[in-house]
């Protein structure tokens, strides 16, 4: 599942794109599939504004549908 999101964002923002990380309960060990969701982090360079984000949004609501 993340290196399909990975890739989503990859092809969206391509060399801006500095890494992906897992968060929260998945990351530390606690993650219960019946209750937790799933908390990641994309790390990028360059100027942030929410038409740049929206992209990345969709790419992220498909792949975790």
């Amino acid at each position: 599942m993340l290196h399909e999101l990975r890739s989503g964002a990859q092809a969206i923002r391509g060399r801006q794109l500095v890494g992906v990380y897992l968060d929260g309960a998945l990351a530390i060990g606690g993650f219960e599939p019946d209750r937790s969701d799933i908390d990641f982090v994309m790390v990028t360079e360059g100027e942030y504004s929410v038409s740049v984000n929206a992209p990345n949004a969709r790419a992220s609501e498909h792949l975790l549908a």
